[in-house]
């Protein structure tokens, strides 16, 4: 029996990692959360997801260091990290976020089947990689 795919969420909005959580689970999806940039970190780096989705906007280490963080690693830098970014902030410019090592965006906690169809469009290539 396959195990499920491995989601790792960073988040730092307690209801809004809950939420999306919930839906990636329905969805058939094994969740790790964390909640700073540095728990997203560690937890990376121990349970090996096979996609990342995190927050732009957080304390201490936002999105964009941590997934600079996540490419300078070789355990971790060639897992799939889309951006979770505000509705209220505007679209982010998918160029900049292609460049800065993200494969995708999608907003936080608002569209999850969305994010739900993005998260399998990107595990489904990863399924078969080798750790």
């Amino acid at each position: 029996m396959m195990r499920e795919p491995t989601v790792l969420l960073v988040q730092d909005n307690d209801v809004l990692r809950a939420r999306s959580a919930d839906a990636l689970s329905r969805a058939g999806f094994h969740v790790v959360g964390a909640a700073t940039g540095l728990e997203g970190v560690l937890r990376a780096r121990s349970s090996m997801p096979e996609v990342i989705l995190m927050s732009l906007s957080m304390p201490l280490i936002d999105g964009s260091q941590l997934v600079r963080l996540l490419r300078a690693d070789r355990r971790t830098r060639d897992i799939p990290v889309v951006a979770l970014s505000a509705t209220d902030v505007g679209r982010p410019d998918p160029a900049r976020l292609q460049a800065a090592g993200f494969q995708g965006w999608t907003a936080e906690g608002t569209d999850l089947r969305r994010m739900t169809s993005l998260v399998r469009t990107l595990v489904a290539p990863q399924v078969g990689r080798v750790g």
